[in-house]
């Protein structure tokens, strides 16, 4: 909008032409069950067993009830249950956890593990992340994830492809004749590794002379994960994506919707009633064979200068809101920079900060990946920081959004041959590194293991119920409308508020929620404290007239 914009439309909406046709009565056998225990069908990957899980965990994964946690909404629903068992030790250069992985771009319905603790990814939740997901929600059974309530258990069934695409067919004609369809038979896949390969893999091509190893996912019933080589990080499968990615776009298919590109993965979305599974995956590896050798790949590349604030009180801020809110025992707290200088192995904070300042970080990924590229950086630009105090940040930022700040941009080509030619030369120093990184390594999952289970155990449990006894004499009770920790306290015993005023904030799920005052008065009562986890109804504060 501008200043002195009129004559707005306020929906850009076409009219309707005519009046619809009088609608006949829906199905009853429409109307469907809303209960306390839910089956949901899931289709088996993209992350399973042997590669991730032992066999035994995925057994048990669905032999399993899963309760809905008290702290789930639509950005995630978070799952109570038995402890998964990781084939890893740990997630080797991805993490400390083995459910860590470099990148996995998210399915909608995606169950993904943090840690040891499973979330159902809804359509708000997060696109990119590096966590194991084993199943992944069929598309006509998501509706049932949002009805589930905290406290409704879940049983996952395990089903074939083609049955997804015949229950999202049936609900289509459901929707199209208001009638209820026959059912469709869910008919249960073998779910046992085949040629040591895991039943999640689509297909699999060995390394040849110029490409890597290249596995083919199943990620639900409208996504396709595909990974180059193994679990490691190398620049040559990031610029193999995007060569893949270039051969898709002179030639993509008809149904093929999306691609989104991760660190070593590319995630491919498609309509199954126009290219089905299989047609997709004979597209895929025709294509690949016509890729052009890893390291003969070459991309435009820019290098952009940018302000730091080295530990400016919004990342101090940041942590310590973590740490009332998530949890406030963990090897990367109480700070960061600790952290990193002992995961490494570094001598001091200071060699931290030199290293950040020193480096180029080049850019594999961007933002949200189903929400297009920020207008700024580019896949393939290398991004190098300077040093700038708190203050002079903040005004760098002020006339960067009045589009006054002159960023420094130089214009480079990324040649990946050369780039191994510089590690190669520097082969001897990056080794003896990476020796001290590991020892370090070691030492930091040794510290985390002991104290991680008992964290995650006390995670896991809902807080107790409130006793409400004897809180009528305080006044009114303002008391919590969503589960969720005590992020702020805006007020206190004795202050006067109006109605509508804000009171305390609520934080679920990385969302801030403000709790207003529903009635003019004197805050006569503070019943819970910031850190605090609260459920719905559960009291938080009491106002007397």
């Amino acid at each position: 909008m501008k200043a002195g914009q009129v004559n707005l439309p306020a929906c850009t909406t076409t009219a309707p032409t005519h009046d619809p046709a009088p609608a006949a009565p829906a199905d009853p056998d429409l109307i469907p069950d809303y209960p306390d225990h839910w089956e949901i069908g899931v289709l088996y990957g993209p992350h399973g067993a042997p590669d991730f899980f032992t066999e035994a965990s995925i057994e048990k994964f669905f032999e399993q009830d899963w309760e809905v946690h008290y702290n789930s909404n639509r950005l995630g629903i978070r799952l109570n249950g038995p402890k998964p068992e990781f084939t890893r030790a740990d997630g080797g250069e991805a993490g400390l956890h083995p459910s860590n992985i470099h990148d996995c771009e998210y399915a909608i319905g995606s169950i993904n593990f943090t840690g040891d603790m499973p979330v159902i990814l809804t359509k708000d939740g997060p696109s990119l992340g590096g966590f194991v997901c084993p199943v992944t929600i069929a598309k006509a059974e998501l509706w049932k994830v949002g009805q589930v309530k905290p406290g409704d258990t879940i049983r996952f069934v395990s089903i074939e492809n083609d049955t997804a695409v015949k229950l999202s067919e049936r609900q289509e004609l459901a929707i199209k004749s208001l009638m209820a369809p026959p059912a469709v038979d869910l008919a249960k896949p073998d779910l046992a590794p085949l040629n040591g390969l895991s039943a999640t893999i689509l297909a699999h091509l060995e390394e040849t002379d110029g490409r890597p190893e290249v596995s083919y996912r199943q990620a639900g019933d409208q996504y396709i994960l595909l990974e180059y080589g193994p679990n490691v990080m190398d620049l040559g499968f990031r610029l193999r994506i995007h060569a893949l990615m270039e051969a898709i776009a002179d030639v993509q298919p008809a149904g093929l919707l999306e691609l989104s590109p991760g660190v070593r993965s590319l995630q491919l979305r498609y309509d199954a009633r126009i290219l089905p599974q299989h047609a997709l995956m004979e597209y895929l590896l025709d294509l690949e064979a016509t890729l052009p050798p890893t390291d003969e790949l070459k991309v435009r590349s820019r290098v952009i200068h940018l302000p730091m604030a080295f530990e400016d009180s919004a990342t101090l801020e940041a942590v310590d809101k973590y740490r009332q809110s998530v949890r406030d025992t963990a090897p990367w707290l109480p700070n960061n920079v600790d952290f990193m200088q002992r995961i490494n192995g570094l001598p001091s904070r200071e060699a931290v900060r030199d290293i950040l300042f020193s480096a180029r970080y080049l850019v594999l990924g961007l933002g949200d990946v189903y929400l297009g590229t920020p207008w700024l950086l580019r896949f393939f630009d290398q991004v190098c920081y300077y040093p700038v105090t708190e203050a002079e940040l903040d005004e760098m930022r002020d006339q960067f959004r009045a589009g006054q700040l002159t960023v420094k941009i130089e214009e480079e080509t990324f040649d990946l041959k050369s780039h191994q030619a510089f590690l190669d030369a520097n082969a001897g120093s990056i080794a003896d590194f990476r020796k001290m990184q590991q020892a370090a390594y070691a030492k930091e999952i040794a510290r985390w293991k002991d104290n991680e289970t008992d964290e995650l155990d006390r995670l896991a449990k809902a807080p107790p119920k409130a006793d409400l006894s004897g809180l009528e004499k305080f006044g009114e009770l303002v008391s919590a409308e969503i589960a969720g920790n005590i992020w702020k306290c805006l007020v206190k015993p004795g202050d006067t508020v109006a109605e509508g005023d804000p009171l305390m904030i609520v934080e679920a799920m990385k969302m801030e929620f403000e709790v207003n005052a529903t009635l003019a008065g004197e805050i006569s009562a503070m019943h819970v404290q910031p850190g605090k986890a609260v459920t719905p109804g559960e009291p938080l504060l009491s106002i007397k007239i």
